[in-house]
């Protein structure tokens, strides 16, 4: 069945080797108008992010998408208002989008664990389009580390 077309809020259960359960969630932006200029996008990790510890589950936020047309991408990141990192990239028609956020600053420190708000701007000539804008939480905290007692 297609997605109706608006703002649409995708529930994703995953399970692991062990049949344990994780939930995710993502928003998607679905619009049927044969001129648009943006493809499906594609967000991992869109609500929470734990990067401190780099163990590969987590560690960062991923967008990925097509842009139909030639254009500037940017993606930014705020906290209380302030711009705390940005990526803007110059897309060629058709190609590729990958944005990653791993919870690093412009200089690539760690932020404050916290809460976050993120938008995703597309700039196509004069036009401007926020297919994607959003919270994400920043956990730091470290993972508990098991203890064997002999």
């Amino acid at each position: 069945m297609p997605l109706l077309e608006g703002d649409n809020h995708l529930w994703i259960v995953a399970y692991d080797n062990l049949g344990n359960p994780s939930e995710n969630s993502i928003e998607l932006l679905v619009n049927y108008d044969p001129n648009r200029s943006v493809g499906v996008i594609n967000i991992e990790n869109g609500e929470l992010i734990s990067p401190a510890d780099e163990n590969g589950v987590r560690d960062s936020l991923e967008i990925s998408f097509r842009l139909l047309e030639a254009g500037v991408v940017e993606f930014l990141l705020t906290q209380d208002e302030k711009v705390v990192f940005s990526q803007e990239q110059i897309i060629d028609q058709g190609q590729d989008v990958q944005i990653s956020w791993n919870g690093r600053n412009q200089e690539g420190l760690l932020l404050a664990e916290g809460t976050y708000e993120y938008s995703l701007i597309i700039t196509i000539g004069e036009e401007k389009l926020i297919p994607v804008a959003g919270q994400i939480r920043l956990d730091n905290t470290p993972p508990l580390v098991p203890v064997i007692l002999y």
